[in-house]
């Protein structure tokens, strides 16, 4: 297994909604860092895979770094550091960012 690390920038639009994405094979762990435009506090992301199955929602995020992990394959939070397998890429959503507004999402994945 070989893991890296894949950024996904999110910058938001006029609606303060913005979207990307990675190809990996699965992933371990997320972490929402701000950048220097810090999206407007409380604000909502969402991850699916290449299948549109939804891995991690979390409205609220807060303007501070938010580390998220995604469930493991034994269906609990960060278990044990567990990969979670993907259908070969993962789509990030974030909303209500505010206009123009920028975060890093940052996964640990398998290539």
């Amino acid at each position: 297994m070989s893991v890296e690390t894949r950024t996904v920038l999110l910058t938001s639009d006029g609606s303060g909604d913005a979207s990307g994405s990675i190809n990996c094979n699965g992933i371990l762990r997320g972490i929402a860092l701000n950048s220097v435009v810090t999206p407007t506090d409380q604000w909502d992301v969402a991850v699916t895979d290449g299948n549109g199955t939804a891995l991690f929602t979390d409205t609220g995020v807060g303007s501070a770094a938010n580390e998220f992990a995604i469930p493991s394959v034994a269906g609990t939070v960060g278990a044990n550091g567990l990969l979670y397998p993907v259908a070969g890429s993962l789509s990030v959503v974030g909303a209500n960012m505010g206009n123009a507004k920028s975060a890093n999402v940052i996964f640990y994945v398998e290539v």
